[in-house]
C-alpha cells in the first residue's frame, strides 16, 4: 500500500507532505507558486494517485454554525438555506462542504467551507491534468479537529477498504461422490476427538482427587491503560486578539479591529503600545502552532512582513498585532 500523500495549497502555492504508518510527516516538495502550468509540471511524476486536499482557511471561506438539536437529521439542502446568506451571491449548492464538530441537547455546531474562486479554479486544473484521485478536501480549520497538525487531521479516520479475497479455487461445484467422502473424513475425525477428548477428562479427574492440596490460581488485575488529553487547536473565530496602536495617528487600532470583526474574530481588544514611534508593524503570536496556522491569514487582512513576525509565550492573548507607520 503507497505512503498517503497530503497537497496543501495555501495562498502563495501549495506543499506535498508524506505520512508514515507511525504518522511521522515528511515534506517533500515546495512550490511557491499558483501557476498551474508550474504545478503541473512539478507534481507530474505523481500522476494518478489518491491525495489528501488540504486547504489554509486563508484560500477559503470558512465560518461555525449553530443549528438547533431540534431539526433532527441534517440534509444539505436543509444546511444550505441556512448559510446560502454568507457565501458569496454565485456559490453554487454543490461547492461547499461542511463538517459536524460538536452536538449537545440544544445545538448542532457544524463548520462550512468553499474554496475561493481563484483556488476553487486552480485546483480544479490541477486535478484534471494530473488525474489525481482525491480521497478528501478539507480546509485547516476542520482538520485541526482531530490532530493540532492539520496534516495528519486530515488523514485520521478514514476508513481503510476491506482487503479484495484472492479466490484461486476452482469455481465447478463439489460432486456429489466428493461430498460423500468429504462427510466420512469429517465423522471419523469426529469420533477420534471425541474419544480424545473423554480420556484427556479422566486422566485429569485422577490426577486432581489424588493431590492432598490444592494452590490457588491468582489473580492478575489488568493495568488500567491512560487517558490520553485531546490536543485542542483553536480555531480562527476563537481567537483572542489585542491590536496596539503604535503611532500618532488617533484611531488607528480601533479602524483595523473592524476588519478583522469583518472577517470572524470576535474578541478583540485595543490600545496604545509602549511607544508611538513604530516604523513597520509586529505581529507576535503565542505560540508557533499558531503562527504556523494562522499568519498567511493575518497578513492577508493585514500585511505583516515575516521578519517582523515572532513568537512569545508570555502573551495573555493569542496574538497582538502593533501598528506601526509603514
Amino acid at each position: 500500500m503507497s505512503i498517503p500523500l497530503v497537497v496543501f495549497f495555501h495562498r502563495l502555492g501549495l506543499k506535498l507532505f508524506e505520512v508514515s504508518e507511525n504518522e511521522e510527516v515528511a515534506e517533500f516538495v515546495d512550490i511557491t507558486s499558483v501557476n498551474p502550468p508550474d504545478i503541473i509540471e512539478n507534481l507530474s511524476e505523481f500522476s494518478g494517485r489518491e491525495v489528501y486536499l488540504l486547504a489554509s482557511d486563508a484560500i477559503c471561506h470558512v465560518f461555525h454554525h449553530e443549528i438547533p438539536s431540534q431539526e433532527g437529521h441534517l440534509s444539505r439542502e436543509f444546511i444550505f438555506e441556512q448559510v446560502k446568506d454568507k457565501f458569496p451571491s454565485h456559490l453554487q449548492s454543490s461547492s461547499w462542504d461542511y463538517k459536524t464538530i460538536s452536538t449537545d441537547t440544544h445545538t448542532i455546531e457544524i463548520i462550512v467551507f468553499a474554496l475561493t474562486d481563484e483556488f476553487q479554479s486552480l485546483i480544479s486544473n490541477v486535478i484534471s491534468k494530473l488525474g489525481l484521485r482525491i480521497i478528501s478536501l478539507e480546509p485547516e480549520s476542520i482538520a485541526v479537529t482531530r490532530h493540532s497538525n492539520p496534516v495528519l487531521g486530515i488523514t485520521f479516520g478514514k476508513a481503510t477498504p476491506p482487503p479484495v479475497q484472492n479466490n484461486t479455487a476452482s469455481n465447478t461445484p463439489p460432486t456429489n461422490e466428493t461430498n460423500s467422502k468429504s462427510k466420512i473424513i469429517l465423522t471419523v475425525i469426529g469420533l477420534f476427538v471425541f474419544i480424545l477428548a473423554n480420556f484427556f477428562l479422566y486422566y485429569k479427574y485422577n490426577q486432581n482427587t489424588s493431590n492432598t492440596s490444592l494452590t490457588p490460581i491468582s489473580t492478575v488485575s489488568p493495568t488500567p491503560s491512560p487517558t490520553l488529553s485531546p490536543i485542542v487547536q483553536k480555531t480562527w473565530s476563537s481567537l483572542s486578539l489585542l491590536i496596539e496602536n503604535g503611532t500618532t495617528k488617533a484611531g488607528y487600532a480601533g479602524s483595523i479591529a473592524v476588519k478583522f470583526e469583518e472577517e470572524g474574530i470576535v474578541n478583540i481588544k485595543t490600545s496604545n503600545a509602549s511607544r508611538s514611534d513604530y516604523s513597520s508593524s509586529k505581529l507576535t503570536f503565542k505560540s508557533n502552532s499558531l503562527k504556523d496556522s494562522y499568519y498567511e491569514r493575518f497578513s492577508k487582512i493585514f500585511s505583516v512582513s515575516v521578519s517582523d513576525t515572532e513568537v512569545n509565550t508570555d502573551l495573555e492573548t493569542d496574538v497582538v498585532l502593533t501598528l506601526g507607520t509603514l
